[in-house]
This record gives C-alpha cells, structure tokens and sequence, in this order.
C-alpha cells in the first residue's frame, strides 16, 4: 500500500482544568503510555497488526496504485482545481465513508488518464497484483481475521470477480474501474489508513475540546503525549505505534 505522506501540524491543545481524574482513566493512561512505548513497526509477513486496538491487515504486497501511472500529477496549475489524482490522493485524509465517496468519483476519470496504448498492459498487471493480494489474504486463517477486515477481503473480491469479468468482454476501462475499487477496498483496511484515520479523528477531537470539559493536567498531558506520538509515529511510517498510540487517545477522550 502507498498512500503520500501529507504531514500535518500538530495541534495546540490549551485546554486544562483542575478536576481530578477518576481510578479507571488514572490506570488506563498508565497501561497506555507502557503499551505505546513498546511497539514495533509493521512486519512484511502478511498478518493481522494492533488486534488488541484497531485491527488493520498488512499483506506485505504493494497494492495496484494510480500514483504509478496516472499521468496528471505534474499538471496541476496553482490554483486550478484538483485533478482526478490530487483528489484520490487527498481523499485518504477524510473520514472513511467520504473518502471512499469522493475517490469512487475519481475512478473513470483517473483511468481516462491514461494513454490507450497502456490500457491492457495496465489493467491486466493490475488486476494480477490485486489478485496477488487476495492470495496472501487467504492463507491467512479466516478465525483470526476481524471483521472489518474480512468486510474488506469481500469487497476486494467482488471487485476482482467483477474485473476479470469485464475484461474478459473486452471492456478494458470497466476493469481498471473495479480494480482500482478492489484495490481501495484492501488499501482501507491497511495499517496506514487505518493509522491515517484514527490519528485525524483523535487530532480533530483534540481541537474542539472546550474548557468546560474539565480535563484534569494530568489527563490533559496525556492526552497531548498520545496525540504527538501518535503523529510522529505517522510521519515516521511506524503504522502500528500510531494506530495503539491514536487508539488509547481515542478511550481516554470517550472515558471524558
């Protein structure tokens, strides 16, 4: 899966109050600074990592990816509007359900991008690298897949299914179109939109807190230190760490 690095600032969080904290918070923030600093990062091996938080599938496979061969990257004017590749690019910084509304628009118009004379060769190696990356998700055993992950697999089969099937009726486009979607499907439950994901909505969260929401702090410390660390760990690709780290912010916000 490759999905550009777009680092973001961390935020300021100037919010602290003087309550005390409960006995549960107190203990989870412990056991959530001792887990985050004993994490390593993504393995290679296909592989369910962070089942205990935010469970996310690396395949250990790259993914068929439009970066490789769209070819409106360098065209963008200042100030124009965003190309179809920009817009599927920036899509990986919404929420899941709106960026897999706004890349589902971008499908046709990416594989427009394309020259004809490219359109056979890249829509069968695509399709043989999403199926490449379905075979590693099946050797793995389907009791230890979550299920948002299995969600996932099904969608990237159905897409795959639906590829070879179009293809086979000469209907090339059609068949980048569901691969690229299959491909996507993988790509949202990967370590890196699943980290991606998480550390933006625990940043988000952390920007519209109010003083009225008393954190104590203690807690407020905390939550500043999982929220900056779950960000370093992003910018360094450490995928796992920024998931546990964005994860126990996450319950330390909802315990408030």
């Amino acid at each position: 899966m490759k999905i550009v690095n777009r680092r973001q600032p961390t935020p300021d969080f100037p919010w602290i109050s003087r309550r005390p904290s409960g006995r549960w918070l107190v203990g989870a923030a412990v056991a959530v600074l001792a887990a985050a600093g004993c994490d390593s990062p993504t393995d290679l091996l296909p592989g369910v990592v962070a089942p205990e938080t935010q469970p996310a599938l690396a395949l250990g496979v790259a993914l068929p990816d439009p970066i490789a061969w769209a070819t409106d990257a360098s065209t963008q004017e200042p100030g124009a509007q965003p190309t179809p590749l920009a817009t599927w690019t920036s899509s990986w910084d919404l929420p899941p359900a709106e960026g897999r509304e706004v890349r589902e628009a971008t499908y046709a118009a990416l594989v427009a991008s394309l020259p004809p004379g490219r359109v056979a060769a890249v829509a069968n190696e695509d399709l043989a690298t999403l199926r490449q990356a379905l075979h590693q998700a099946r050797s793995l055993p389907p009791a230890a897949l979550p299920r948002s992950v299995r969600t996932g697999l099904a969608q990237g089969e159905l897409e795959a299914d639906a590829a070879s099937a179009v293809r086979d009726q000469g209907d090339l486009p059609a068949a980048l179109v569901h691969v690229l979607r299959g491909s996507d499907a993988l790509r949202e439950i990967g370590p890196e939109a699943v980290a991606r994901t998480l550390v933006d909505e625990v940043e988000g969260r952390l920007r519209r807190i109010q003083p009225s929401h008393a954190y104590s702090p203690e807690d407020a410390e905390r939550l500043r230190r999982l929220a900056e660390g779950g960000r370093q760990a992003l910018d360094e690709g450490n995928w796992v760490l920024a998931i546990r780290r964005a994860y126990y912010a996450r319950a330390l916000l909802t315990a408030h």
